[in-house]
């Protein structure tokens, strides 16, 4: 091989690699697009929803008309009362007064034999008073998951 054609192989190889790492990049930094918000809810509220709201608020049964399959869902309005999920106000929240098994919602949840931990209902409160952020696409994308705790 001249020093030619060694010179534009090389500079193909090099092209090559470039462009094979530049498509790594795009995918990689459209994961890493998530907020700090965002990332929080994804690795510390997404968990609990899916284990302990989802096996009853999914879309296919609504006690409550809560639906936590999404955030549109989650967030939508409730007729002539509170909202289930107030950004920024977790006492104003159904949500917080149903898990926390205090104040005047007539139904504790979730209703199963173990409720959630008092970090696991902070973790809730935390979320909600920081703004409630929930990420669009697959990371705020819910699915009920098995709870080892309550079967």
């Amino acid at each position: 091989m001249t020093r030619t054609s060694f010179r534009h192989w090389a500079a193909g190889i090099l092209g090559a690699a470039i462009v094979v790492s530049c498509a790594g990049t795009k995918a990689d930094s459209a994961a890493q697009a998530l907020t700090a918000k965002e990332t929080f809810f994804v690795e510390n509220v997404k968990p609990i929803l899916q284990m302990n709201c989802l096996r009853c608020h999914n879309g296919k049964t609504l006690p409550g008309k809560l639906n936590l399959t999404s955030k549109d869902l989650a967030f939508q309005p409730q007729k002539g009362g509170k909202a289930f999920i107030v950004p920024g106000k977790p006492d104003e929240s159904k949500l917080v007064t149903a898990v926390s098994r205090k104040g005047t919602h007539r139904k504790m949840m979730p209703q199963l034999p173990v409720s959630l931990t008092d970090d696991q209902i902070g973790v809730l409160r935390e979320w909600i008073e920081d703004g409630a952020a929930w990420p669009a696409g697959k990371p705020g994308s819910l699915a009920p998951t098995v709870n080892p705790e309550n079967p």
